[in-house]
């Protein structure tokens, strides 16, 4: 009697990591260019992703990645890599807009911050949730932000300011990575368009990402910043 055998079909849910390598080579080293080392390394960037994540069950290692940079030239001295993790929403411009994004991962809380108390200390604040800017009932500059007490909001942020547009647009459970964005009515994207997509950005708690069932971990070069600073040792 055959044995029936079903194939299932899994649609990947990319977690995407957010790359920012500060490096710095020895200029007397070599006589690579500052441009040819940022090449070298974007290149070493790529071929990690290619190796080592795109595909399912795989895990970054950020140790692994900081070695395979370090690993790039003879010249470079040292790297520092800061990660976050990016999804993307497409919010319709005066449409409301709700979606639960499933990070799978704990994700880093600040202290809550206060609109009216803390707005001197605004700028050293790291949210566990930030997003690219919008346009919010016309105002200009907007965008999400958590308030380290699991509330979503609509806010503009300097240095020495912040403001609160809309107080609660959603959750975020810190613990689990889930971040339900509920009732979010923007006027339009950045560029004046009324539809289009943004990024949403989260710190994980640790920078080791590893992905639940469905999920592709993932670098991308649209989600990679390489600084090369030259030394002469």
């Amino acid at each position: 009697m055959p044995i029936a055998v079903r194939a299932e079909v899994i649609d990947p849910d990319f977690i995407n990591i957010v790359i920012d390598s500060k490096v710095k080579f020895d200029k007397n080293d070599t006589l690579k260019t500052l441009g040819q080392i940022q090449t070298l390394v974007s290149n070493t960037i790529t071929t990690f992703n290619s190796d080592n994540l795109d595909k399912f069950d795989t895990t970054f290692r950020k140790s692994k990645l900081i070695e395979k940079i370090n690993e790039t030239d003879g010249s470079i001295v040292s790297n520092e890599i800061t990660t976050r993790i990016t999804k993307s929403i497409g919010p319709q411009g005066s449409i409301l807009f709700t979606k639960t994004l499933e990070f799978n991962q704990p994700l880093q809380a600040d202290n809550p911050v206060d609109e009216i108390t803390q707005d001197a200390h605004i700028g050293k604040s790291t949210p566990a949730l930030t997003s690219e800017v919008f346009v919010y009932n016309n105002i200009e500059g907007a965008s999400l932000r958590d308030n380290g007490a699991g509330v979503l909001q609509v806010v503009t942020v300097s240095d020495d300011d912040l403001v609160v547009l809309a107080p609660d647009v959603g959750t975020i459970n810190y613990t689990t990575g889930s971040v339900a964005i509920v009732d979010l009515l923007i006027t339009s994207y950045a560029s004046g368009a009324t539809s289009g997509n943004m990024k949403v950005y989260v710190r994980p708690v640790d920078q080791d990402v590893t992905g639940a069932r469905n999920d592709v971990v993932r670098i991308r070069v649209a989600d990679t910043t390489i600084t090369v600073n030259e030394l002469r040792l």
